[in-house]
């Protein structure tokens, strides 16, 4: 039934109270000794409720298909939606579930899709960084503290819970051959927006009833199931999260992406895998192309482009001197895991246990065809070693934000790098750039429209931490490059502060 009566609740909250003491180590429940005969008959009753349900959500129908929300990108759906098309059976189109329009981690792009594919299929998506057994969606969340929870109580109580944990049994199923008959869950909860009420409460609303639901015991810590509930302003989606392991739970904001391919990241900023994947697919590499990332970081693009798509040779540099070392060790130990040559290795114990449990379910990245290769460099995204003409493809993590330096100075490093992009670019190739100064970016091109044609620009993409970038989508034109025209040196230690480097 949607609610218990009084009477099952006080039956379920003494059973649980029970199984709390008895509460084995491996996560199940052990019933006191001498069996069911020696508990009283409302106890019998509630543990029938609580059989019946997980009975209920061990299987799903073969008819009904299994409805997933891919956390992806925000502001490109559209990308993991046409690769959700192409690797899987869908039933249905994707549909893009509505985001509010605040800043923050809840703000992700959803994708909810429904589908016949086994579940290790899913986890072939590069698109997607985390997955989500979907429960519901719910419009119209008010912001007051008592008519939210209540709106947010509804949605719980309506919400397809049973369905969600047979997706969840499946996809555990990938993990471990033995699932708890009653696995411990916790609530986890995203909010961003102006609300009465925070995290805390909507989580605890959520474990709440969820508990009485399911009857399934509640740990924080060794827990198996994490309910989740993403509240982005006034729309709600709730679901199960598909994490491959309890250490990359949400904790209250979206977890991190699985990194098989880069043991080495140091401290060095660097983005998700899942957002590399997604600017590579807009530069639409070729085999046979050379396709460069001048700001690679640690590698994470040149990397991602060489596990995932055949015979494109991936290069990558940066003048960070703490970024180029582990750029180069990623490199390397890329191509070396994708030939099969070395183990799962990693800087510590910590990030070993969670590559191990990435690749028992999420397998390594697969491109058919002869493989190409991944190089990392040294070098200076103004001044290039590079022949003129010889890229076919860049795709850029331009610099932003206080860690890269002033406005003043950005306004100086884009012209220059976008002259320098257009000398190595061949006539006709393309260019994926990314960053969250785009009045600064829009400005270089405006001054340099007889080198590039704008093919795209895609605005408010969501790609975390709170942060809204742009993505253009450029095209080399037929001019001729020219070098910058020289200026006038201006007196004292910065007078060629504002002058590109001179071919």
């Amino acid at each position: 039934s949607p609610r218990t009566s009084g009477s099952s609740r006080v039956a379920a909250a003494a059973l649980r109270s029970r199984m709390k003491r008895s509460h084995a180590s491996d996560g199940t429940a052990e019933l006191p000794a001498g069996g069911v005969a020696n508990l009283p008959a409302d106890l019998i009753l509630a543990a029938a409720e609580r059989t019946a349900f997980t009975f209920h959500a061990g299987g799903r129908s073969a008819e009904r298909p299994a409805e997933y929300v891919l956390v992806c990108l925000g502001g490109l759906e559209d990308v993991a939606a046409q690769e959700a098309q192409a690797l899987l059976q869908l039933v249905g189109p994707p549909r893009v579930l509505a985001r509010g329009t605040s800043d923050g981690h809840a703000g992700c792009g959803k994708l909810l899709i429904a589908t016949t594919s086994p579940p290790a299929a899913l986890f072939g998506l590069r698109a997607a960084h985390s997955l989500i057994a979907f429960a519901v969606h719910s419009s119209g969340v008010r912001d007051a503290r008592a008519e939210g929870l209540e709106d947010a109580k509804r949605a719980i109580l309506t919400a397809r819970w049973s369905d969600a944990l047979a997706v969840w049994r499946e996809h555990q199923q990938l993990l471990t051959e033995t699932i708890s008959a009653w696995p411990p869950f916790r609530a986890s909860a995203v909010r961003d927006g102006v609300h009465g009420f925070q995290c805390t409460d909507l989580a605890a609303l959520l474990g709440e009833e969820l508990g009485e639901l399911t009857k399934l015991p509640v740990s924080m810590k060794a827990f198996e199931v994490e309910a989740l509930a993403l509240l982005h302003d006034t729309e709600l989606t709730l679901g199960i999260a598909l994490s491959l392991s309890p250490r990359r739970a949400w904790r209250n904001r979206v977890p991190p992406d699985a990194r098989p391919l880069m043991p080495y990241i140091g401290r060095v900023f660097t983005l998700r895998p899942s957002v590399a994947w997604v600017l590579a697919q807009l530069a639409e590499p070729q085999p046979g192309e050379l396709i460069v990332d001048v700001m690679a970081g640690v590698g994470t693009v040149p990397i991602e482009i060489f596990a995932s798509w055949p015979g494109v040779f991936a290069l990558g540099g940066d003048a960070d001197r703490d970024a180029t070392p582990l750029a180069a060790q990623n490199a390397q130990y890329a191509r070396s895991r994708l030939a099969g040559k070395v183990p799962i290795a990693g800087p510590d114990e910590w990030e070993e246990r969670i590559r191990e449990d990435d690749e028992r379910a999420r397998p390594l990245p697969t491109a058919r065809g002869t493989r190409g290769t991944v190089e990392g460099c040294a070098w200076d995204a103004v001044a290039l070693p590079l022949r003129s003409g010889c890229v076919d493809a860049v795709v850029v993590d331009l610099p932003f934000g206080q860690r890269c330096g002033s406005k003043t100075k950005m306004a100086r490093v884009y012209p220059c790098c976008l002259r320098e992009l257009a000398r190595v670019l061949r006539m006709g190739g393309r260019a994926v750039l990314l960053t969250l100064e785009g009045e600064l970016l829009q400005s270089a091109i405006d001054k340099q429209t007889e080198l590039w044609d704008v093919r795209a620009i895609h605005t408010k993409v969501h790609i975390g931490c709170y942060v809204n970038c742009f993505v253009y989508i450029l095209g080399r034109s037929a001019a001729e490059w020219q070098p910058a025209p020289a200026r006038r040196p201006r007196p004292g230690p910065k007078a060629d502060a504002d002058a590109c480097p001179q071919k």
